[in-house]
């Protein structure tokens, strides 16, 4: 079994080397490889990928002009080799603690699972708010006002999360996503309509509507050096990315409940 982790980075000279490293450190299997979509930087991330370079499992590409998020995560797939993809963050950092054989074991020994991921963590080691609802426009709204996450996911799961028990969600956060490669190459990739933000919401949502499930194990985690861009400023053009994302996929939430309900209908 092959782990393919893709990354994909924009001006994360900061923190991309840390990441890497700490791959190289701590996971605990050998058949992986790393695969790093750089768009186009312009800072010093070149600078910091080229000190991996010669590593046999190791490979990047640069792009001369700006993609999507979704479109750089499809490509870093595409060169994949391995028989599950991992899509991280440049931010995130895996520790002695991280168990990524447990989750390929997990995904491999389960296949009602679509997507998975750990329990994603703080550098002061709280809990972040990785596994949530899909929300609705109120939830969109009050979280745009006061930057708080109307979710009380952490609250209903926190005795799975205490027994280090999986549980099914909704959705999973972007930061950290583990897929078996047949499965995601049946999803098409991620949906290229979502520039930035989103796409890991709607890919919560197909893997919902192929039957699978999306589970968040408990059972290992991983820090993630969390930084919201969008909510930086009053408007920023990620705030744009943010809201025109999730508008888009609220009209396909909503179009899909309603073509549910007129096929149930004929149906009765």
């Amino acid at each position: 079994m092959k782990i393919s982790i893709c990354i994909v980075t924009h001006n994360h000279g900061s923190c991309i080397s840390d990441c890497i490293n700490s791959i190289y450190s701590h996971i605990n299997i050998s058949n992986f490889e790393i695969i790093i979509v750089d768009d186009n930087s312009v800072d010093n991330t070149i600078d910091m990928l080229n000190q991996f370079e010669k590593l046999n499992n190791f490979k990047y590409f640069i792009n001369s002009k700006s993609k999507s998020l979704s479109h750089n995560n499809n490509f870093a797939a595409s060169e994949g080799e391995g028989d599950i993809f991992l899509f991280l963050n440049p931010d995130i950092i895996l520790t002695a603690e991280s168990n990524i054989l447990l989750l390929t074991n997990y995904l491999e020994n389960n296949t009602d699972v679509g997507c998975l991921a750990c329990l994603l963590k703080y550098p002061d080691n709280s809990i972040q708010e990785s596994f949530r609802k899909f929300q609705s426009i109120n939830d969109f709204i009050t979280r745009g006002l006061t930057g708080k996450i109307v979710d009380d996911s952490i609250r209903i799961h926190r005795n799975h999360i205490n027994n280090k028990m999986p549980f099914e969600t909704d959705w999973l956060l972007g930061a950290f996503l583990m897929f078996p490669k047949s499965f995601f190459n049946l999803l098409g990739g991620f949906d290229l309509r979502y520039r930035l933000y989103y796409e890991d919401v709607d890919m919560g949502y197909r893997v919902k509507k192929q039957d699978k499930k999306n589970i968040l194990h408990p059972g290992t985690f991983v820090i993630h050096n969390y930084n919201r861009s969008s909510a930086s400023r009053i408007f920023t053009k990620y705030k744009f990315y943010h809201i025109s994302s999730f508008l888009k996929f609220r009209i396909k939430f909503y179009y899909n409940q309603l073509k549910t309900s007129v096929q149930g209908s004929f149906l009765v």
